[in-house]
């Protein structure tokens, strides 16, 4: 977990100062104008990130509402990440946040993948966008990023981690980010798609 940690972190400083390259992604599509109040004039977003998604080729419409794996061009910017989509196909959900979201509740992170699969969870409290290649996209800010723990799959291709939400009213309104990292049997490191839960 300490190496995926410092890899991440490596990745954000090479991440900021970047420019425009082919980036990998998972996430569920979303009409922009309905659900990111911080996108004006996005058509088309990534769920729970500030990624607008755009391309001259592929129609995005049919897309709203599914989960994604997709490649294209990113325009550089960490800040208002763009990326003008050159592949897409649509995949099952591959990681949620389920639980009441509530103070002196619980949150439950899950990770799903082939079963027996490596998967790593992470939290974090703001969004952000570091390119990994070929592995996919993290839509957390690293420097607001916890690696929750590590497990295998079980036989129903599933991985969850528990936390318990402190009964602080202080914590009402605070967004919580997650995502995760599978490596299934044989094959290579792939970032999920993220998720967010709002306390409440």
């Amino acid at each position: 977990m300490r190496m995926f940690a410092s890899l991440v972190a490596g990745l954000a400083l090479f991440a900021s100062s970047s420019f425009a390259q082919e980036v990998t992604f998972d996430g569920k599509v979303e009409d922009g104008e309905n659900v990111c109040y911080y996108c004006p004039g996005f058509d088309f977003v990534l769920d729970n990130t500030h990624v607008s998604l755009v391309s001259p080729n592929i129609p995005l419409l049919p897309l709203v509402g599914q989960y994604v794996h997709g490649t294209g061009m990113w325009n550089g910017s960490t800040t208002a990440p763009k990326i003008t989509v050159t592949t897409i196909q649509v995949v099952p959900q591959s990681f949620s946040i389920g639980g009441n979201g509530s103070i002196g509740g619980e949150m439950r992170f899950t990770a799903n993948a082939a079963p027996g699969s490596l998967a790593i969870l992470t939290l974090g409290f703001k969004d952000g966008f570091v390119p990994f290649g070929a592995w996919g996209t993290l839509f957390l800010a690293p420097n607001q990023m916890i690696v929750l723990g590590q497990g295998t799959t079980d036989g129903g291709g599933e991985f969850s981690i528990e936390i318990d939400i402190p009964d602080q009213p202080a914590l009402i309104g605070l967004h919580v980010f997650g995502q995760g990292a599978v490596v299934p049997p044989g094959g290579l490191l792939q970032l999920t798609n993220s998720d967010l839960k709002i306390l409440d």
